[in-house]
């Protein structure tokens, strides 16, 4: 029962695996529509993070 229950708490959710998809959605949508530079690299790097996030669940 331990470690059912430990594997329940350290999966990430539909919930948190939804919402990290949404995220990289938005921020390809804003990084093509972006002109000033310096936000682009903010939502570059935002989008990577989201990845990454996305990647090791």
């Amino acid at each position: 029962m331990e470690s059912i229950r430990k594997r329940v708490e350290t999966a990430p959710s539909n919930l948190e695996r939804f919402v990290s998809e949404q995220n990289i959605e938005r921020y390809r949508k804003l990084l093509g529509e972006s002109k000033d530079e310096t936000q682009r690299l903010t939502i570059a790097k935002l989008l990577a993070d989201e990845v990454a996030k996305l990647r090791s669940m």
